[in-house]
């Protein structure tokens, strides 16, 4: 609700919620036949910018329903449903229902994560269930399973070949000998430079000349990183520290983020952190199978539930902090005076 709620108000208020208004145009490009998936506030297709043919799902239900609220409640469907894998993933890990259920709502009131939610609409939203899914099917050694759910998230975007490889690094450092797993391992990890190779040099320059390596070409901003880090531990009661090895699966998503120059991409509120929000709270599940103190566990997910509000971009506790993306919820109220003095 609050999602659709605030895509109305800007609107109304004439700010113009342009993610949102970018998918809208190109799904009705489509369907009128006026170009691929052409709009014209990028003034190309869509494909021009991001390789993200996971939009050729959405398609049929947005010519039942061609309505910017199909899109926003399509996108937190996704989101909440992959809260399904990460509850069974901890159960699996930690054998215990009410601490699978705690670290379930570490996902859901996870800053990362509700700030896709809240910006707008962007296709990796729809990846974001099978993020979930393959790390539990990985866990259950259903390597199959977890390649062709690995291959759904690919679809999302271009630099969604980065959790294909994201994996194969995990695995190569965790393997212990184990050759079938280090097979799938190499496989993970050149499915997704294939695709990242296939994107950034093939699909994307068909279209356009966008160039999304200019927001690496800059001075990193070490603030920003810092910022991010804080805000990556803390939101998680400090579970990741513990998980070993397995860390290693966070560590290219956080690169991506922190080599850029691009601001957004390191603010809480954007929803560039798709991928890694949803393996932090994996990672997370993986240090809390270190913790033999209940104590203990329950102190971390604590810690991690009121720094999770504290950073949060819905309620947005720290008013005007530089790194946590305003949300304008002044507006909702202003919208709610209005309707009550009409009525």
């Amino acid at each position: 609700m609050y999602a659709i709620f605030r895509a109305h108000i800007m609107l109304l208020y004439q700010i113009k919620p342009t993610d949102l208004l970018i998918f809208n145009e190109s799904f009705s490009s489509v369907l009128k036949g006026t170009g691929f998936f052409y709009n014209s506030i990028e003034k190309t297709s869509h494909f021009g910018i991001h390789n993200s043919p996971i939009l050729f799902f959405l398609l049929p239900f947005y010519k039942f329903w061609p309505s910017i609220d199909l899109l926003v409640i399509t996108q937190t469907l996704a989101i909440t449903v992959g809260a399904i894998p990460i509850f069974k993933l901890a159960e699996e890990l930690l054998r215990d229902e009410r601490k699978a259920f705690s670290i379930m709502l570490l996902y859901l009131f996870s800053p990362f994560i509700l700030s896709i939610i809240r910006f707008d609409f962007h296709a990796v939203s729809l990846a974001v269930p099978f993020i979930t899914l393959t790390m539990y099917y990985l866990e259950k050694e259903d390597y199959k399973k977890a390649f062709f759910s690995s291959l759904i998230v690919l679809l999302a975007r271009e630099d969604a070949g980065l959790f294909p490889l994201s994996l194969g690094l995990m695995m190569i450092v965790t393997t212990n000998k184990d050759s079938k797993k280090l097979r799938w391992a190499i496989l993970y990890s050149l499915i997704g430079i294939l695709w990242i190779a296939l994107s950034v040099f093939v699909v994307i320059p068909h279209f356009s000349v966008f160039r999304f390596s200019s927001r690496y070409d800059g001075e990193i901003l070490w603030k920003f990183v810092g910022f991010l880090i804080l805000a990556m531990f803390t939101t998680t009661g400090f579970l990741p520290i513990l998980a070993g090895k397995k860390l290693m699966l966070i560590l290219i998503p956080f690169s991506e983020l922190a080599l850029s120059n691009y601001w957004a991409m390191l603010s809480i509120g954007d929803h560039y952190q798709w991928l890694l929000g949803p393996l932090l709270v994996v990672v997370s599940i993986y240090g809390a199978q270190k913790i033999q103190s209940s104590k203990k566990f329950w102190l971390s997910v604590l810690v991690g539930g009121i720094f999770s509000i504290l950073f949060s971009p819905i309620i947005q506790t720290i008013p005007r902090y530089p790194y946590v993306i305003g949300t304008r919820i002044d507006l909702v109220f202003k919208l709610a005076l209005k309707l009550w003095f009409v009525s």
